[in-house]
């Protein structure tokens, strides 16, 4: 087996948080990839009930594409979207809460954006 060199190793960051939003214990977990993210955010530790993806077009300002890989239909669509052309670079998005947190999502999607904000000023991740 072939070790990795250690260029590749330094360009991947985790990041994780939890933050407790009505009541719910609320777990993100951010790995920074090169010019890309992966978000998994849910009230259970590693539980991944889907996975979307979201690349913005370099081509055509304010135009992003985007696909559901697994799961049921929810907001990580839409939300991987909003990513994309917000950061303007792809963005893996999986996400994990029960019915109970999902009805609070307006919070924990602006929660999301803050600690993605923090993070990207802190590393310059993502902007062009």
């Amino acid at each position: 087996m072939k070790a990795l060199a250690s260029s590749t190793v330094h360009m991947l960051q985790r990041h994780e948080f939890q933050e407790t939003i009505n009541e719910d214990v609320v777990f993100f977990e951010i790995v920074e990839l090169t010019n890309s993210f992966y978000v998994w955010m849910g009230t259970e530790t590693s539980l991944m009930k889907s996975l979307t993806a979201a690349f913005p077009v370099q081509s055509v300002p304010l135009h992003v594409t985007s696909t559901k890989l697994f799961g049921p239909n929810d907001v990580s669509e839409q939300l991987a979207e909003r990513l994309a052309l917000k950061y303007r670079c792809p963005f893996f998005i999986s996400i994990g809460l029960d019915a109970q947190a999902t009805e609070a999502f307006h919070l924990i999607e602006k929660k999301l954006f803050e600690l993605l904000d923090s993070i990207r000023a802190d590393n310059r991740v993502g902007k062009e």
